[in-house]
Parts: C-alpha cells; sequence; structure tokens
C-alpha cells in the first residue's frame, strides 16, 4: 500500500541531492532543465502535477547540492517512503530524493532554516585533475594559504554584506551573520566550508573570490575590512569564484523534522 489511510492530503519535506553539473539552477526557467522542473516533472509521472516544489535554497546554475531542502504539496497521502522511491524511479541519476518527512500545512520553508552550509573546492594541483573539474574550481594563479586564513577570519561575524552585492540581489536587508569559515586541505584539493544564517545572491563565491584576492596579494586584507565597514565595493569585494566549485552542504532547521525513506 502506497498511501496512509485517512491520514489526509499531506504536505511534504524533501531532502534533495544533485550534481549540478547539466542544471541550469534551481528554478524554473522555460526551455531550461532546472532542478526544481524535474522534481515537478517526476511528481507529474506518479499523479501529482501540482507539487508547487520550493526550495531552501535557489542555487545557481552548476551549482551541486549534497542537502537542499524542498517543500512539495501533495494531492494523495503518501507515505514517506513510497513518495521518495516513486519520485527516484522518475527523476534522472543526477537528482536523488534522499527522505521525505510529513510538514504541517503552515510549515514555512524559508522561515524554519537555521542556517546553510556550503563547501566549495579548489583543484591546486600542479597540471589540474581532470577528474575533478566537474566539481572543483583551479585559480588561475597561486595564493598563500596562511593569506586564505587571515580573510577568513575577517569575514567570519555579523556583517553587512552590501558591499557584496550583485545585479540580481533583490533583498533590501542584507545583513547576515557567519558563523564560520575554514579551510582544509585534502591532498591538491583546498576545500572552504561557509556557515551562515542567511546569504545574499551569489554571496558563497563572492566570499571564496574575495578571500583568493587576500590570498594573492595581503594587502587586500585592509581594503576588505574597510567595505565591510563602510558598505562601498572594492574590487577584492568584486571577485567572484565559478559556480561549479559551489556545494550546498547542509541545512540546519531551527526544528529537526522525522525523516525517512
Amino acid at each position: 500500500m502506497s498511501y496512509e489511510q485517512g491520514a489526509g492530503v499531506p504536505h511534504f519535506a524533501l531532502r534533495l541531492a544533485y550534481d549540478g553539473s547539466d542544471f541550469a539552477g534551481w528554478w524554473r526557467q522555460p526551455g531550461l532543465r532546472c532542478v526544481a522542473s524535474d522534481i515537478d516533472q517526476a511528481g507529474t509521472a506518479i499523479g501529482e502535477p501540482d507539487l508547487q516544489c520550493t526550495g531552501i535554497a535557489r542555487t545557481d546554475r552548476g551549482v551541486h547540492a549534497r542537502e537542499q531542502i524542498a517543500r512539495v504539496s501533495c494531492q494523495r497521502p503518501w507515505t514517506t517512503e513510497h513518495l521518495c522511491r516513486a519520485l527516484n524511479h522518475h527523476l534522472a541519476t543526477d537528482c536523488r530524493c534522499l527522505s521525505a518527512a510529513r510538514v504541517t500545512d503552515d510549515w514555512d520553508i524559508r522561515a524554519s532554516c537555521r542556517s546553510k552550509t556550503y563547501t566549495y573546492a579548489c583543484d591546486c594541483s600542479p597540471w589540474g585533475d581532470p577528474f575533478a573539474r566537474r566539481w572543483a574550481w583551479r585559480p588561475p594563479t597561486g595564493g598563500d594559504w596562511q593569506g586564505l586564513q587571515n580573510a577568513a577570519k575577517i569575514l567570519v561575524g555579523k556583517h553587512d554584506f552590501r558591499c557584496f552585492i550583485r545585479r540580481g540581489e533583490y533583498r533590501h536587508d542584507t545583513v547576515c551573520t557567519l558563523q564560520d569559515i575554514t579551510w582544509t586541505r585534502e591532498g591538491n584539493i583546498w576545500r572552504c566550508g561557509i556557515q551562515g544564517d542567511r546569504f545574499i545572491y551569489r554571496l558563497a563565491r563572492s566570499l571564496v573570490g574575495c578571500m583568493w584576492s587576500a590570498a594573492r596579494d595581503p594587502t587586500q586584507l585592509a581594503h576588505i575590512n574597510e567595505a565591510l565597514e563602510g558598505g562601498a565595493p572594492h574590487p577584492a569585494t568584486m571577485q567572484q569564484a565559478p559556480a561549479h566549485g559551489l556545494c550546498l552542504e547542509k541545512v540546519e532547521l531551527h526544528q529537526p523534522l522525522q525523516w525517512s525513506a
């Protein structure tokens, strides 16, 4: 039996993972393959043509996710296990529904988010790793490891990030709190983890570009600090790493859900 008898018409949160290489981003765009539209199509295939799929983050073209959370509304009372199985049967292999949880009618997916953690991978091998090219950026020139650490220390905390605004930003409130920025090395892959309560448009990629600017030129550190305090953009805050190195790694909710697959 695929449905919960007498359970009413449910709403669900979905935990999704996807390789963003062949997607034009999360949100629906006419004529382009997007993650939300793939979920919509899978819903139609299982008799749920109006899922109204909404994501907790709108990842850009080429950005990956190990844990994206989406909200859907169903017409039939599926069990979480059967809903995951049915969706995965119709999704391509570069997008998976990892688990699902029942949520209330008034569950607000954006307001439920406590923090998001992104990781950004940089390929610092001498000639470039062909097996990392779809998920790691190869910076054009070498950078100083300590310079990355120094820049990260400046950026952590609560700041008004209006000096990082990019075209397409719609928010008036540009204050974000970054709880942690940590760089780690795994062989030739240098990886940055960024945890924050919220992110303005393309902030994670802009932060990585900014930190690499400081890693190449330590004098940029003072300019980054001035830009954060004064709000005026500086060339260091206008740098932006490409999308394919970025991954939405983890989402923390204010109230944990009961996930099952």
